[in-house]
């Protein structure tokens, strides 16, 4: 053969084995080489057959020989990366690629096949970067977009994964499994709504999908839109009777609907279909601890973890029960595996700093941070004296709304808002998992009180404000958190009025102006608006005889200034304030005031009116 009549027959070859035309196309590369040896391009494709056949040992040592003619070709080198890791040779499958990008580094096979074997060695970082490149050569391909998605989001990159799922539904805007993806990507982030729009178009073309029913229930429950979640959830069991985890969902959206016994069948279904379903004997456990059945639901979270030990959901709920029984030393142990589960985990700090296990710090920078709601940090701040008395300089970093409060603590070196960059400290931690660091328990609860004090300037002012009231006694009110919808935590202001029956008492209104309209009460006086930080509700506070609460932020600043508090708590409390009794261990200023059964406010509502008669409370 001639060299044209080479390259003529190579080029005819490809054309077959393009075509699947293997055998002819094999003949012609053999016909080749009996021409010309060390034809590489020959060598090269014949290579590829050989893989093609599963006979990567000798591909490899075709495509070698290829590469010894032509070393600089670099898809000689990514196919022979591709034969390596066939044989399972990852190391030398990278080193391929790299060798292949050294030489045409904008090569898109290169970088998707390097990126796939970076990200299964959980080099996450350098596999991002990959698909990146690759998918900046090639937009139009869905595949690169895919796992450039699927390893941000891996990496808990959830906002930049949603725009690479969404490069993908630009090219391929039905594709099921990217939907479903993107539906997960929304709720982790707490977008619900797209959430829930994202697995309604779903089910909406695809009406036979048992886990789009399934999962756009889960995202309605998440809603409080019990009754369409019902309805998918049961859409799924006609598809597929025996289907667990509908079972599971149908058994969350009775529970939260109160209806127990109906959530602990659907639970116990799910559990007879799989019985080693570690979230079903969670979420079993669950609706048994709404029950109040608390030995059978921590029986349910152990066997969640026996089957699955580090599945982190049932060793914080199992934490959750723990605490609330008292059993601080166990509690706080498995309460610290929040940061496992995902409602939490997205919110690790992405940071080379180390967690602090309680070692030695002394003279060095620790970073606490508040990491779930006002109350919280607020309860917990009273940890801070204790870790600084080990000679660590503490950074705090809390919502704005707490700075000017807690500049009154003496203890911090340094406090920064949510959005402010942090780079020089030597280990972090967040506040609420201080308990366990300093083996917290139901004897050594540090509960000196007052740990926060308002700003004398501002005290000052609102004493001034206060001090013509008619009335003899300065009451502060609260009745709902911001999240109103919550009947646990927030009571209908019709239901106080009975509070105006008592006389000679100035109410205050202590929550903010967005947390829910105001009783229908005469005497209420609503500062509302001007309470735009906790310094400024701290300051208000310090001038009020006593606060009447129910289970928000404000009860926990209450309590810790010192002050006369009453909480009203529903029947089945958060952890923190425990089970039968009327005082907290937390704070010694506070009185409990419990519902009898889920839902009756009436009855501790009357109680706080029949002290507030009493002659010492006047």
């Amino acid at each position: 053969m001639t060299q044209m009549t080479i390259q003529q027959a190579i080029e005819l070859a490809m054309r077959q084995h393009q075509a699947g035309q293997f055998q002819q196309a094999e003949a012609i590369y053999r016909q080749v080489l009996a021409a010309q040896p060390k034809q590489p391009d020959a060598l090269h494709m014949l290579g590829l057959l050989a893989l093609q056949a599963n006979r990567a040992d000798i591909a490899l040592q075709l495509i070698d020989q290829a590469i010894e003619v032509a070393p600089s070709q670099a898809g000689y080198h990514c196919n022979r990366g591709q034969v390596l890791a066939t044989l399972n040779r990852n190391d030398e499958a990278m080193q391929s690629y790299r060798r292949a990008l050294s030489i045409q580094p904008d090569m898109p096979e290169a970088l998707n096949n390097l990126g796939n074997l970076l990200r299964d060695n959980k080099q996450l970082a350098d596999a991002i970067e990959c698909f990146r490149k690759a998918a900046a050569v090639r937009p139009d391909v869905p595949a690169l977009w895919l796992n450039l998605a699927r390893s941000l989001h891996q990496d808990r990159q959830v906002e930049s994964a949603i725009g690479a799922y969404q490069n993908v539904l630009k090219i391929d805007p039905d594709n099921v499994d990217v939907l479903i993806n993107l539906g997960i990507a929304w709720r982790q982030l707490g977008q619900f709504q797209v959430a829930a729009e994202t697995y309604s178009k779903v089910v909406k073309e695809n009406p036979a999908l048992v886990e789009g029913h399934k999962n756009l229930g889960e995202v309605l429950l998440r809603l409080c839109q019990h009754e369409q979640a019902i309805e998918h959830f049961t859409r799924a069991l006609e598809l597929r009777p025996n289907y667990a985890p509908a079972y599971r969902g149908l058994g969350n959206a009775f529970r939260q609907t109160g209806k127990l016994d109906e959530a602990i069948d659907a639970h116990r279904r799910a559990l007879s279909i799989d019985p080693d379903y570690v979230e079903g004997h969670n979420d079993l456990g669950y609706a048994l601890h709404w029950s109040g059945r608390w030995e059978e639901s921590q029986a349910e979270y152990r066997r969640a973890i026996d089957l699955e030990p580090g599945y982190a959901p049932a060793h914080y709920n199992l934490g959750l029960s723990l605490l609330l029984q008292s059993n601080l030393s166990e509690g706080w142990r498995e309460y610290d595996w929040r940061w496992r589960a995902e409602e939490f985990a997205l919110h690790v700090p992405q940071v080379p700093q180390p967690l602090w296990d309680g070692g030695d710090l002394q003279g060095k920078r620790l970073l606490l941070y508040a990491e779930q709601g006002f109350g919280d940090a607020i309860q917990f701040a009273r940890y801070l004296p204790l870790v600084a008395q080990r000679g660590i300089r503490i950074i705090l970093k809390c919502p704005d709304e707490l700075i000017r409060l807690f500049q009154q603590l003496g203890c911090v070196d340094q406090l920064v808002g949510p959005k402010d960059q942090v780079d020089h400290f030597d280990a972090y931690l967040p506040l609420m998992s201080l308990p366990h660091i300093f083996q917290t328990t139901m004897e050594n609860i540090p509960a000196n009180v007052p740990y926060l004090y308002a700003d004398i300037e501002l005290s000052s002012q609102w004493r001034d404000r206060l001090a013509n009231l008619p009335g003899g006694k300065k009451i502060g009110l609260t009745w709902a958190g911001r999240n109103t919808p919550d009947p646990r935590r927030s009571i209908a202001p019709e239901l106080l009025l009975p509070l105006s029956q008592v006389k000679d008492i100035a109410w205050i209104r202590l929550q903010r102006a967005d947390a829910g309209p105001s009783p229908d009460q005469p005497r209420l006086l609503d500062y509302s608006t001007e309470l735009q930080d906790f310094a400024e509700t701290a300051a208000l506070i310090d001038n009020l005889d006593l606060v009447i609460t129910i289970d928000t932020a404000v009860a926990h600043l209450a309590g810790a200034m010192g002050k006369t508090t009453w909480l009203l708590l529903p029947h089945l409390p958060d952890w923190r304030w425990l089970l039968d009794r009327d005082d907290s261990p937390w704070y010694p200023t506070m009185r409990l005031f419990r519902q009898p059964e889920p839902g009756n406010w009436a009855l501790p509502i009357q109680k706080v009116v029949e002290e507030l008669k009493k002659p010492w409370a006047r």
